[in-house]
């Protein structure tokens, strides 16, 4: 009788069924398929082990006492866990390396970061007539030639700016008389808002903001341990309320650390000028053609500071990379706008690719002349910014 037969009678049989009778036969081959199932069972053993027999004993037992066939269950614990696609924290990053991206709050984007110092990282704050949840838009190095203009100072107009501050490097004094307001990342305080929902900067306050051209700042917080991030604005009227600041302010978030882009090599700098900023460009003056910039000083920034860098303030030596004249008419190795002993503005290769060199010293510039530093000036594609070196393998931190 084979085996299937023998579970069938099992099954079938009453609890109080007398046991059914086996022949000579019948117990003979059930004998003989047991000391061949016994001895594959010792072949396994001494190919792969105890444990390996100890299993098949355990699969043979399942097979003959169950109708239908089991499948394993995955267990997804044993499985390797997905990577996070965003740190959960902030990283301690060196300078010159971003730690968050653009974003969308409310009615505003913020761009990722478009201008990096050795104090802070900043972006851009605009507003977007996109659906909800639509994804803000980075402001490309490609696409400066069309990007809003912003002063010496780094602070886009109109507009406002979202300004990263590294740890130990801000004091928000700047930011009281404020509300305090607690966010889910820290404390908060609320100078300036729109629609009078928070402490008002007098008149004579507003007409020194006007007059200096300086950021009006609006809300400031702490965003990690000894850290804080601020939001500024241009104009006193058009400043965010209170509860789209709180949205701005909560919508920062951590991302991978990814170290800041340069769009060239620099073969000559002034003596004992070291690199300051990084930007795409926007922050110089009349930049609206160029893509990327260095600002480098003889002296570090000191920190911690109460409001952004106003380069006015320092010696610096500005090397920057723009597109091709709009007007198509290019020389290689011409000056394409007005040049004197401080600065020279030329076309670098023959695609029309735009250098610009400028000291706000004349003793640098008189030791190394302006246009011998553009003419040794490398430019990556300006159009290309994914192809770009780390500024930091550029120049240094």
């Amino acid at each position: 009788m084979a085996p299937q037969d023998l579970r069938s009678l099992l099954t079938t049989a009453r609890d109080d069924a007398p046991p059914p009778r086996l022949s000579v036969d019948d117990i003979t081959t059930a004998g003989r398929q047991l000391v061949r199932r016994r001895r594959r069972i010792a072949l396994l053993s001494s190919v792969a082990g105890s444990a390996v027999a100890a299993i098949t004993a355990v699969a043979v037992a399942v097979m003959l006492n169950t109708p239908q066939p089991i499948t394993p269950a995955l267990d997804p614990s044993g499985l390797p866990a997905k990577p996070s696609p965003t740190p959960a924290q902030f990283a301690a990053a060196a300078p010159f390396v971003t730690t968050y991206a653009g974003y969308k709050a409310g009615r505003y984007s913020v761009s990722d970061p478009n201008l990096v110092t050795t104090a802070y990282q900043q972006s851009s704050i605009d507003e977007t007539t996109g659906p909800p949840g639509t994804p803000a838009t980075p402001i490309a190095p490609s696409a400066s030639a069309t990007a809003p203009n912003t002063n010496p100072r780094g602070i886009s107009q109109p507009g406002g700016t979202l300004v990263v501050y590294r740890p130990g490097a801000f004091e928000p004094s700047e930011f009281d008389p404020a509300e305090k307001i607690q966010l889910r990342s820290g404390p908060g305080l609320l100078h300036y808002a729109g629609q009078l929902s928070a402490p008002q900067a007098d008149k004579a306050l507003a007409e020194k903001y006007a007059m200096m051209g300086a950021p009006i700042p609006a809300f400031a917080w702490r965003y990690a341990a000894d850290a804080w991030a601020a939001v500024y604005w241009t104009s006193w009227e058009q400043t965010p309320t209170r509860d789209e600041l709180v949205a701005i302010a909560d919508g920062l978030s951590p991302a991978t650390p990814k170290p800041f882009p340069i769009g060239f090599q620099a073969q000559l700098i002034p003596k004992n000028y070291s690199l300051a900023a990084a930007s795409y460009g926007q922050d110089i003056a009349s930049g609206e053609r160029l893509v990327s910039a260095v600002r480098l000083t003889p002296k570090p920034i000191a920190v911690p500071l109460t409001r952004p860098i106003n380069f006015d303030d320092y010696l610096t030596a500005t090397l920057a990379i723009g597109l091709p004249s709009p007007d198509g008419k290019i020389t290689k190795g011409r000056s394409s706008c007005p040049s004197d002993a401080l600065a020279t503005c030329m076309y670098l290769t023959e695609a029309g690719t735009l250098v610009l060199v400028d000291y706000s010293s004349p003793k640098e510039a008189v030791g190394t002349p302006p246009a011998l530093v553009a003419q040794r000036m490398n430019p990556a594609d300006p159009t290309d910014p994914g192809s770009w070196p780390p500024v930091t393998e550029v120049f240094g931190t």
